[in-house]
């Protein structure tokens, strides 16, 4: 099975504050001079961004999956309402005709 939408969220949480802590390490390692280090992070951090723009999207799919069946739900349960509602009118109007 899959992960939920709320654990996909988390992991998208965990991967952004590992991203932002690259960013910090990044500008550390610059201000120590050393920049091949720096340039290592960089790229790992670029690699990251990628997965996390990755991760990002197949959210969005899912919530509009999951969007499109909500509202096909709520379009149904409405229909049902109106029928519900306009047999009741009728029944009021029989009512009073006796």
């Amino acid at each position: 099975m899959g992960m939920s939408q709320e654990e996909k969220e988390k992991v998208l949480d965990r991967l952004s504050i590992t991203k932002r802590n690259a960013h910090k390490l990044e500008i550390r390692l610059r201000f120590r001079g050393d920049e091949d280090g720096a340039a290592k992070v960089r790229v790992k951090s670029e690699r990251l961004s990628k997965k996390i723009d990755k991760l990002l999207a197949a959210l969005m799919t899912d919530w509009m999956g999951s969007l499109e069946v909500t509202t096909k739900s709520l379009e149904k349960v409405n229909k049902d309402i109106l029928r519900v509602i306009d047999e009741i009118k009728d029944e009021i109007d029989a009512a009073k005709r006796l």
